[in-house]
């Protein structure tokens, strides 16, 4: 088997690093918007309530529970609230 090729940006850092700052610049945001986002755990499912200003936050913030490892159910509960 092939070890995948690591690819390098101009910056010096290569994939998986730029992944990691990416994922974290994502989660730095979701806290921000979210919160007014209630999170509510019942066994492997995540429920999700609150209000969000736009479908691309609401798509973002259900897509990081369904991301998490061992979460097998997500139910999206959130509204949006449009200024």
């Amino acid at each position: 088997m092939m070890e995948p090729e690591i690819i390098k940006q101009q910056s010096g850092l290569n994939i998986n690093q730029i992944k990691g700052n990416v994922d974290k610049v994502l989660v730095e945001y979701i806290l921000k918007v979210a919160s007014g986002i209630r999170i509510d755990i019942q066994g492997n499912t995540v429920v999700l309530n609150g209000k969000v200003h736009s479908w691309a936050e609401r798509t973002l913030i259900t897509h990081e529970a369904w991301a998490t490892p061992g979460v097998l159910a997500v139910v999206d509960q959130i509204a949006i609230e449009y200024d």
